[in-house]
């Protein structure tokens, strides 16, 4: 999948942060504005879900995120033009331990599905019910019915 980087920085850090960017070989469609105010300006990149840790890595060594700045990341369902391939004779996958979502990326997943809501409560309550019916008539089959539903 193709993540599209928003990043907001203070105009004297833009040219460190388009450096960095031009430095990584998977960053395509390096665009930067800067706004009316003159004080901020935006850079706005897209690259592949797999090689977007090790460049926020590089952005956050740079104390982009934490000490100026921020980064928004979005999840693009496709582009066209697609991102262009490397040209290899003999392609082979590589697969790299580095090649994942990034952490922050799966705080938020964990993050956004613990929450108590009107259908986890519902599931519950209807889960227990069959259980519940499956005790009282010795019914196991009914039992393990109930463990699918629960969520």
């Amino acid at each position: 999948m193709v993540r599209s980087v928003n990043i907001n920085v203070p105009i004297g850090k833009k040219d460190e942060i388009m450096g960095i960017l031009s430095s990584h070989e998977n960053v395509s469609r390096i665009r930067s504005f800067t706004y009316d105010d003159g004080h901020e300006a935006a850079v706005h990149f897209v690259c592949v879900d797999k090689h977007l840790s090790e460049i926020l890595r590089g952005l956050e060594r740079s104390g982009l995120g934490t000490a100026f700045g921020s980064i928004d990341i979005l999840a693009l369902q496709s582009t066209i033009p697609r991102l262009a391939k490397k040209k290899c004779k003999h392609y082979r996958r590589k697969y790299k331990f580095g090649d994942r979502r990034t952490i922050r990326e799966i705080e938020e997943i964990i993050d956004n599905g613990c929450h108590l809501t009107f259908d986890y409560i519902i599931m519950i309550l209807v889960a227990s019910i069959i259980a519940a019916l499956g005790l009282l008539t010795d019914s196991p089959v009914t039992v393990v019915a109930s463990m699918l539903i629960s969520p």
